[in-house]
């Protein structure tokens, strides 16, 4: 059996691009998430940006797909807030849904750009706050397929960057 490895680069320029496997699209016969691919499997891939419809992508080989901008939600993330009021996110946040503070409060939560929250009151030496937030957020959809190789092992590399506006 082929070992196809799939790679992802981003341009440096955009820090705060996140790619991840699909789980809800890459299953196996058995409905578990895949972690393997062979040749002429479809993979899923989700890239999370600011501007998710301003990205171009480009690979090695293969047949990529651009299968639309998608809705998605996280759930649980933990942020701190130590020295300043603002937090970042993991992912672009679209809409704050919930949050809850763990201990000390800060008072509301409320967006300060996609990836930056801002909590009401400042934190101070002796009120350092944590927060369980779960916010909504976009994803633009990818696949990609690789026709079978003459190769036992086959690196592909997909590279994300922002289109020139």
């Amino acid at each position: 059996m082929a070992k196809v490895t799939i790679s992802f680069v981003t341009d440096t320029d955009d820090s705060k691009t996140t790619i991840e496997s699909d789980p809800d699209r890459n299953k196996d016969y058995t409905g578990s998430t895949k972690t393997r691919f062979r040749y002429g499997d479809t993979a899923y891939f989700r890239i999370y940006s600011h501007e998710p419809d301003k990205l171009a992508v480009s690979t090695t080989d293969g047949e990529l797909a651009d299968l639309g901008i998608y809705a998605g939600s996280v759930a649980d993330e933990i942020l701190t807030f130590i020295t300043d009021q603002t937090a970042e996110t993991e992912k672009p946040v679209r809409s704050v849904t919930a949050y809850e503070w763990l201990g000390n409060s800060l008072g509301k939560i409320t967006m300060q750009d996609s990836y930056t929250l801002f909590a009401e009151k400042a934190p101070s030496a002796d009120n350092i706050a944590a927060v369980n937030i779960s916010y909504t957020t976009s994803y633009r959809l990818y696949s990609i397929t690789l026709s079978k190789r003459a190769f036992d092992e086959y690196p592909v590399m997909v590279y994300v960057r922002s289109e020139d506006v």
